[in-house]
């Protein structure tokens, strides 16, 4: 296989981003986007030199397509990656895989029957401070890990945006519920959860669960989408202790501030940072693992069932905030 001929269904900024991503490799080949929004549609595959169409069955019909990535909102994920499979074509699909173990599971299997390739962007394992802390935990340097304080935040236009059709813990958490048991390599087996509304009138505000990782350690997750849009970027926060020393990720600050009339702008440099015209930084790292792996069958970073026990562990904290109990998360 010389260049992996893509497409992508979903015209919105990931999708334009990722679109723009496999025209800057060498070993991709953009061919198509598809979006239901026609004008939008066109507009952008012009831009990027590229086929357009408004439905996803025309689209798989191109036989010349090899690899479809999915980058819809995760309440219409089902349809697209099914009839992708069944189409015969690798597929790389935005996080969360689904949102229900069951679904996530129908979708590995339909993808295992028709010999379907499926990676899940999981993006915070192709960034360098995260896949730095998934070394130095796995060469020992900090012993075993005792405790652990994450938080990530992002601001509340958010809400209004999204309008209840998803949770913050698939939207954000999911991130770092995958990434804490990645870079521990250890999963969760228990959650008690609280959620606050105080703010939006579509959804929790925030959620703050406590958890237990299976060697004994202990952590606390605070997720939400209630910062003041001033903020103007992600607060994200990662504390761990172990038994011989202890580490700290900071991304509130990126390093890099620009100071306008309109107040400070952070520039962020490590996920989807764009340089004389070119995105480099997490995003671009997930986009060539995807077809690096495709095209040399390597195996992907972010394995199936890693991306559905995420969706698991979501369900387990989603039923602890219901109950007001703390909830073993069953496997």
């Amino acid at each position: 296989m010389g260049k992996l001929k893509v497409a992508v269904v979903g015209d919105g900024d990931i999708g334009l981003y990722h679109a723009r991503m496999y025209n800057q490799l060498e070993n991709a080949e953009l061919i198509a986007m598809v979006d239901k929004n026609e004008e939008f549609s066109k507009s952008t595959s012009k831009l990027l030199s590229c086929n357009y169409y408004n439905n996803i069955d025309d689209l798989l019909a191109n036989e010349n397509i090899e690899a479809i990535d999915i980058c819809v909102p995760d309440q219409y994920h089902m349809e697209p990656t099914i009839k992708a499979a069944k189409a015969g074509k690798h597929i790389l699909l935005q996080k969360p895989i689904a949102k229900t173990v069951f679904d996530a599971e129908n979708i590995k299997n339909i993808c295992l029957n028709n010999g379907i390739r499926l990676m899940i962007g999981q993006t915070c394992r192709f960034a360098n401070k995260y896949r730095k802390l998934h070394e130095i935990i796995n060469n020992g340097e900090i012993g075993e890990v005792s405790e652990l304080s994450i938080s990530r935040y992002t601001y509340r236009s958010v809400i209004e945006y999204l309008k209840g059709s998803t949770s913050i813990l698939y939207y954000i958490g999911v991130h770092d519920i995958d990434a804490v048991q990645w870079y521990t390599g250890k999963k969760i087996i228990k959650v008690f959860a609280k959620e606050t509304q105080k703010i939006s009138t579509y959804s929790e505000d925030s959620i703050v669960f406590m958890f237990e990782l299976e060697n004994g350690a202990v952590g606390t997750f605070h997720l939400g989408w209630n910062m003041p849009d001033s903020y103007g970027y992600d607060i994200c926060k990662i504390n761990i202790i172990g038994t011989k020393s202890a580490t700290e990720i900071n991304m509130c600050e990126t390093g890099f501030q620009i100071y306008t009339p309109r107040g400070k702008q952070e520039v962020d440099t490590s996920f989807l940072a764009e340089i004389y015209g070119s995105i480099k930084g997490a995003y671009y790292e997930e986009i060539s693992h995807f077809v690096d792996s495709v095209i040399n069958n390597k195996e992907f970073l972010i394995p199936i069932e890693e991306a559905i026990d995420s969706i698991r562990v979501i369900e387990g904290i989603l039923k602890s905030v219901k109950t007001g109990k703390e909830v073993e998360i069953n496997r």
